[in-house]
C-alpha cells in the first residue's frame, strides 16, 4: 500500500472579516480542486477549517459532505504557544496517512509549515517518507509570475 500525502494548504488572510474575496481571487482553482479532494485535515480550529472548507466547496465540489470529513485540532498548546522544544510527536495526527489517505494540513491563515502549526511537521514526514506536495503552496501570484518566467 502506498501512503497518502501531506498537503499544506494555504488560507486566505481574510477569515473573520466583512468582506471576503472569492477564494478563486487568491488561490489558483488548481489549488482549490486538489484541496476539494482531500478528506482527511489537521487545524488549529475545526470550526473555522469547516467554514474554509465551505467556501472551497463553493468553487470546487468537496469529495465528501462537509460532515463526513475527517477533521483533527492540533492541541492548543501546540498551535497556541508554538512547539519550541520539538517534544510534540505529530506522527498520531499523520496515521491516516499511513493507510492511503491524503491529509490537508490547515493554518487559520497563511500557509502552514511556515507560520503556525510549523516545523514539527518536518520530523514524521521525514522518518515516514511521507511525500509533500509543494502545488499547493503557490499563489495566484507567484503562479503567474513562474508562467511568464
Amino acid at each position: 500500500m502506498t501512503h497518502g500525502k501531506l498537503y499544506l494548504v494555504p488560507a486566505p488572510l481574510d477569515f473573520g472579516c466583512d468582506i471576503q474575496a472569492p477564494l478563486q481571487d487568491a488561490l489558483p482553482l488548481g489549488t482549490l480542486q486538489v484541496a476539494a479532494g482531500i478528506t482527511h485535515w489537521i487545524c488549529e480550529n475545526a470550526k473555522s477549517a469547516r467554514a474554509y472548507l465551505k467556501r472551497i466547496d463553493a468553487v470546487a465540489p468537496l469529495a465528501a459532505p462537509l460532515q463526513a470529513q475527517n477533521i483533527q485540532e492540533l492541541p492548543r498548546e501546540v498551535h497556541k504557544k508554538g512547539d519550541h522544544a520539538g517534544q510534540f510527536d505529530a506522527r498520531l495526527l499523520l496515521a491516516a496517512a499511513l493507510e492511503g489517505h491524503d491529509i490537508g494540513l490547515l493554518s487559520e491563515a497563511g500557509m502552514p509549515a511556515v507560520a503556525d502549526p510549523g516545523p514539527q511537521w518536518r520530523a514524521p514526514r521525514t522518518t515516514w517518507a511521507l511525500p509533500w506536495c509543494h502545488s499547493l503552496a503557490r499563489s495566484r501570484c507567484c503562479s503567474r509570475w513562474r508562467r511568464a518566467a
